[in-house]
């Protein structure tokens, strides 16, 4: 007589096999992707360190510019002061020049 052949606990097996294979399969996949944003994040650090200088730099660049600016219109300043000045020393030399200036009597 034959032996009747139950399948129901193989085709289990299989099932539980594929199950804990595609469950191993995810667990890889899931651990390369962690690695990839890893390294990932490892070399925007660097590239965020990079951009964090050069703003350093262009901070000391913009301060220079500013105080080198305050400097400029200090000194503009101070020659439109000297150019008002000729100017009212140059009027006084023509008023004298045509006798319309302050003349002082006995000065001479």
């Amino acid at each position: 007589m034959p032996i009747p052949l139950d399948l129901d606990p193989v085709l289990k097996a299989v099932e539980i096999a594929a199950i804990l294979g595609s469950t191993a399969t995810l667990l890889f996949k899931i651990g390369r992707t962690t690695e990839r944003f890893e390294q990932v994040g490892r070399q925007q650090a660097v590239e965020i360190s990079g951009l964090r200088s050069n703003i350093d730099k262009l901070n000391v660049l913009f301060i220079e510019q500013a105080s080198a600016k305050t400097r400029a219109d200090n000194h503009a300043d101070r020659l439109n002061a000297h150019d008002r000045r000729f100017e009212i020393i140059d009027h006084r030399l023509d008023e004298l020049r045509r006798g319309e200036g302050l003349i002082v009597k006995g000065a001479a």
